[in-house]
Formats: structure tokens, sequence, C-alpha cells
């Protein structure tokens, strides 16, 4: 699951402004917490390409009951 929280969390610790990521991406932070985790896969391969880091960056993966991390 993506973690949206994380990624506003990423803009605000490396100082990027809410402008200069809706430029780059034509999203913005507001959709981001309105999303509530039900961003596109081609906007979540935008915000990654454009902030430089690996799609599984912002990816927490949910276990289940019964799953084994082994």
């Amino acid at each position: 699951m993506i973690n949206l929280q994380k990624i506003i969390d990423y803009l605000e610790q490396h100082n990027i402004s809410e402008e200069i990521f809706m430029i780059s991406t034509g999203l913005s932070k507001s959709s981001l917490i309105k999303a509530k985790g039900s961003l596109s896969a081609d906007d979540y391969l935008t915000i990654c390409s454009t902030l430089g880091v690996s799609p599984w960056f912002f990816y927490e993966r949910e276990l289940t009951e019964g799953s084994s991390d082994s």
C-alpha cells in the first residue's frame, strides 16, 4: 500500500513547495490528502519520477493475519 502521508512528509522534509510540486506533477498536496490511498498508478509513478525516488520508496507492505515475513 502506498503511504500518502509519507509523500507529504517527504515534500516537507525536503522543502519542496506545493507550487513546485504542482507544476512538476499536476497534483497538489491537498489532492494527496483527499486521495486516501486511491492514487492512480500513473500519478504515483509521476510523483516518484519527479522526486527521483524508487516506486518502492513510499510503499508499505501490509501484513495480513497468517502471513509470514520469512
